[in-house]
């Protein structure tokens, strides 16, 4: 199958004219090509007003122009370097951007738009019809949202028009019953109550059967609901993603031509994905990667957590959001949350968990560490469980541990050094360690559910349900001196700052602590209903 770029298509001339416009010379032959281009076509002309919209709020906020009105990728950076632009810009493009947009916009009676220069208050996009609701804002942060201190909250009505997303995890509904969420940093348009554009980042959806027929349109081409949860994801300029997990959806490659539009155009099924190059419009299939993307149900309730509560845990630690991005929450009655403790951990730390939404410590800077008071043990038996997920097996990599470098605490529980088996250390009645080890190496990039008991006489530990290792353990003790969990990492001594080794790669979810022993069944039954969620 052969493909062929349409370069006599109006869409394809503007965008090559565009990218020429921001990389070249002033040239008033280029500017009367694009006059001329969107006198008379309505959807060109909202595409130019969409490009230099997008091209200010860039410029402003992160001091860069991209070429390409789909190419619009945003890097985030800290905010001292944003003021400056890129290396590669020159002052003439910003004045022959500025200039075309006024040319232009006498030209096909739009309203004028200018750039700003870098340092300044972003423009305030224009806004068409309110088209979604904010149903729920984690510190989601726009460059410019209803107003310009760029912030949401749930209830905000959302109008047509273009968003630059640049923190946080935003779900919106609309009125027809589709749920959206979208992960920062994104770049995208809403377009009217049934299409969104994306420009880049990644975007979730459900869409019931009165929404059916809801549009994603991306650089690489546009994908069409027809009852169903997926998820896409836009590079913008290199490829879109497109994963379906239930039901199925049409998705319209750019750039195929010289076929039949029946033949251009493929269907997705629950459980399928594609990826299409963006320059070519060729799809080629992948894996679906569940755990990618944040969604809609991603927020439900569900049995796992009412199971949990019902065995009374001292702590429990859901990793679900909260009004402050920089706590953990306890469910359990102790009310014990936990500090994120960082200048730079924050909402991006929210990934898919296996029971809802998960911690991310891969995302976290090494000076970073979660703690909360920890409330030792005086029943002489304990139990830990949680649901973890590694990229990689780090040297003592940590779930949860109340242990110091010098000084022994209650519990241990992470890898075993540098092999990577799943462990776990307490301190008995006597004062000593007493340890337990997998057999293998944790497997990676796959949930797990793990868990440890001391019920007074045997230290047991447990994967995905099953036993995998136990070993004599007389009582239970501990370091008064030790008063810390740290979550994701260790403590030194039980100091207010990490060890410079030992943070979990990957992402942790649903950590619980007990006075009590938990027994195997009890286990056993815990993993099954997590694993059917």
């Amino acid at each position: 199958m052969s493909t062929v770029k349409r370069d006599d298509d109006p869409e394809r001339q503007l965008d090559l004219l565009l990218a020429e416009m921001v990389d070249g010379q002033p040239d008033p032959d280029r500017h009367q090509k694009i006059a001329a281009l969107v006198a008379d076509d309505k959807y060109l002309r909202q595409r130019y007003v969409d490009f230099c919209q997008f091209q200010a709020i860039l410029l402003a906020e992160h001091g860069v122009l991209h070429a390409s009105i789909d190419d619009r990728r945003v890097e985030l950076s800290n905010s001292q370097d944003r003021a400056a632009p890129s290396a590669g810009l020159r002052f003439p493009t910003m004045v022959t951007l500025a200039a075309l947009a006024l040319a232009v916009c006498v030209l096909v009676t739009v309203a004028p738009f200018t750039l700003p220069d870098p340092g300044e208050e972003p423009i305030d996009p224009s806004r068409g019809s309110e088209v979604a609701r904010v149903h729920r804002s984690i510190d989601a942060q726009f460059v410019f949202g209803l107003d310009a201190s760029g912030k949401v909250a749930a209830g905000d009505r959302l109008r047509e028009g273009p968003y630059d997303l640049v923190a946080g995890i935003l779900e919106l509904q609309y009125d027809s019953g589709a749920s959206l969420v979208v992960q920062a940093p994104a770049l995208f348009d809403l377009v009217d109550a049934s299409t969104l554009r994306l420009h880049g980042g990644k975007v979730a959806a459900h869409i019931p059967e009165e929404a059916i027929g809801f549009v994603v349109e991306t650089s690489g081409g546009r994908v069409v609901d027809l009852g169903t949860d997926f998820a896409v994801e836009s590079r913008a300029g290199d490829d879109t993603e497109i994963h379906v997990f239930n039901g199925e959806v049409r998705v319209e490659p750019r750039g195929l031509v010289g076929l039949e539009p029946n033949v251009a155009m493929l269907t997705l099924y629950g459980g399928g994905a594609t990826r299409i190059d963006d320059a070519s419009g060729t799809p080629a299939g992948i894996d679906l990667d569940s755990n990618k993307f944040l969604r809609p149900n991603s927020f439900a309730t569900d049995q796992y957590p009412a199971a949990v509560m019902g065995y009374a845990p001292v702590l429990y630690y859901r990793m679900e959001p909260g009004e402050d991005p920089r706590r953990l929450v306890d469910s359990s009655a102790s009310g014990i949350d936990a500090e994120i403790a960082s200048s730079s951990v924050g909402p991006g730390l929210w990934a898919p968990g296996r029971v809802g939404i998960g911690i991310d410590m891969s995302r976290s800077d090494l000076d970073s560490y979660i703690a909360a008071q920890y409330p030792r043990s005086t029943t002489g038996k304990l139990t830990a469980m949680a649901w973890v997920r590694a990229r990689s097996r780090p040297y003592w990599g940590s779930i949860a541990k109340n242990w110091g470098s010098q000084i022994r605490g209650q519990l241990h529980f992470g890898l075993c050094g540098f092999t990577g088996e799943l462990a776990a250390h307490i301190t008995d009645a006597a004062g000593e360690e007493i340890e337990v080890v997998d057999r293998v190496p944790l497997p990676l990039n796959q949930w797990h559910h793990v868990a440890f008991v001391a019920d007074g006489q045997v230290l047991r530990l447990y994967r995905n349900g099953e036993e995998v290792a136990s070993t004599p353990c007389e009582g239970l003790g501990s370091s008064p001196s030790l008063n810390k969990l740290a979550i994701g990492d260790k403590l030194v001594d039980g100091e207010e700052y990490a060890e410079t080794y030992g943070k979990w790669d990957g992402v942790l979810d649903e950590l619980a602590v007990f006075h009590r022993a938990l027994s195997e069944v009890d286990i056993r039954q815990l993993y099954l209903l997590g694993s059917n969620e």
